[in-house]
């Protein structure tokens, strides 16, 4: 315990460390974009966005124009349709919708735009039953209401078996399933009759020992009377230092996986770079214009673009499997993962560090334990027997009180040491996720003149790709900074819980 603290605090800190690059905004505008409904053209009085070559459309408008009867929930932030007797849920910030009485992933998240609530254009559409074809030439969305062909498909393709999984409810499965939490309770039981048991023994003092018999039997039984207490009160302790360290285990689990889901979006869209880049050697090929050694290039980079795809789309399943093994469920149990972490910076000023290091000091179960072997390490001075040739002598006993009062001293100040190394470290990154604001909003001019140039033939399909890519790669670069952030939080709050 006293040893290492501080060195696994920083192997933790450089694992969840990310290296950090400034591309491209997340979301770019898609004001070019025309959408006809039933042959009409759409205006909006707000601008449409892009995400993930996804349109996003004012919510209100396309399920209207699609026949749906609408309604906003403030409280939430949740939108729900209906249309013959097909019901859809949305809400702000969430991939899940739920249609019908299916939960099904959508490939993006609304959002709130200048006071509107902007959708996926085309997975509302499908979901209600829509036919949706998209002109790349003219930047055309062709929306065709009541054809009923594409909602199936949508399901099948987007829903995901089993049911949505709240970090809250993995966490109480994992306090179901965990042996060492049911030990650790039973551990409680057993140290309370223990402690009953000491209480009882005070009560049948003999007394035909003599006043000095009686006096010492009396004392020995007080100090194990109070050895039971601590023993009770350590064993209670013991289950809230678990339960924290099980609530730590099933956080890491349950982001990693988002955090794999985030990378799969990115190595999906270097693969459909890579098949596009593929297509236009292929072309010039068949006109003379590349050689084999250039098709031999492309084709090896689709393969490996290709097993990165399966190698992450294995992880992920990897990582399901660690946390259902702590929640207690099949290995192969899939559930949709609902709470992603929202960045918010740590309200603890660098002024306010101390008291709070003192507090949670004040606080771990394991200074109190030191702090309780260094009363009975002063208990057993008190009833020291002199004339007992059986035991240690005095000045060891002495030793002890004082090996005890350091051990106390040096858990607090290593706990300290890597408390402050998770604050700064929790700065740091805070720092970066600044760096990464400022350069989204210059990124954004940067997408528009892309886009510009794409339209005055300036600028290719491929080009056109590789900004989504860069726009991914900060997405997924601002949500490893969020998982980490959050996780560090966790640990400056409880410490105790990276020791085990």
């Amino acid at each position: 315990m006293k040893k290492g603290i501080i060195s696994l605090v920083f192997a933790l800190i450089l694992l969840l460390m990310p290296a950090i690059d400034v591309f491209a905004n997340v979301q770019s505008s898609a004001g070019d974009i025309k959408i006809l409904v039933d042959g009409i053209e759409q205006s909006y009085n707000v601008e449409l966005r892009l995400d993930r070559g996804n349109t996003l459309v004012p919510m209100r408008s396309i399920f209207e124009m699609l026949g749906a009867v609408v309604d906003w929930q403030e409280t939430d932030k949740t939108v729900i349709a209906e249309k013959n007797g097909i019901r859809i849920e949305v809400k702000v910030g969430s991939y899940f919708a739920k249609v019908g009485d299916q939960i099904v992933k959508m490939p993006v998240a609304p959002v709130i735009v200048e006071d509107a609530t902007l959708v996926p254009l085309r997975f509302i559409s499908e979901a209600l039953g829509a036919k949706v074809d998209w002109d790349g030439i003219t930047r055309t969305v062709t929306i065709t209401s009541g054809v009923d062909n594409k909602q199936e498909e949508v399901l099948t393709n987007q829903t995901m078996s089993g049911s949505t999984l709240t970090y809250e409810q993995a966490l109480e499965k994992a306090f179901k399933s965990s042996s060492t939490l049911k030990q650790a309770l039973i551990d409680i039981e057993k140290s309370k009759d223990n402690r009953k048991r000491a209480e009882d023994n005070l009560d049948y003092l003999p007394t035909w020992f003599g006043r000095a018999a009686v006096v010492d039997s009396t004392r020995k039984l007080f100090y194990g009377l109070i050895q039971a207490d601590i023993a009770w009160e350590s064993s209670k302790k013991q289950v809230a230092l678990e339960e924290e360290r099980i609530a730590y285990d099933v956080l890491k689990a349950y982001q990693e996986i988002l955090k794999k889901e985030e990378e799969l979006i990115i190595t999906q869209l270097s693969l459909e770079q890579t098949k596009k880049e593929k297509k236009i050697v292929d072309a010039k090929a068949a006109h003379g214009l590349a050689s084999q050694f250039d098709r031999t290039l492309i084709d090896n980079s689709l393969q490996e673009a290709q097993k990165k795809v399966e190698g992450i789309e294995k992880s992920i399943k990897d990582e399901r499997m660690k946390l259902n093994f702590l929640m207690g469920e099949a290995k192969d149990k899939e559930y949709l993962l609902v709470d992603k972490p929202i960045y918010e910076k740590i309200d603890l000023k660098e002024e306010d560090l101390d008291f709070h290091i003192s507090r949670t000091i004040s606080d771990s179960t394991a200074v109190w334990l030191a702090e309780q072997n260094v009363k009975l390490a002063e208990m057993e001075l008190d009833i020291y027997e002199y004339n007992n040739p059986n035991i240690p002598s005095y000045k060891v006993k002495e030793m002890d009180v004082d090996k005890a009062k350091t051990s106390v001293t040096d858990i607090k100040k290593q706990l300290g040491e890597s408390m402050r190394v998770m604050y700064y470290s929790i700065k740091q990154l805070e720092n970066q996720y600044a760096m990464l604001e400022i350069g989204l909003k210059k990124a954004e001019e940067a997408v528009k003149l892309t886009r510009t140039r794409y339209d005055a033939g300036m600028a290719t399909d491929i080009e056109l790709l590789q900004s989504e890519y860069t726009i991914e790669q900060i997405k997924k670069s601002m949500f490893d900074i969020t998982v980490q952030h959050d996780q560090l939080k966790f640990m400056l709050a409880r410490p105790w819980v990276v020791t085990r």
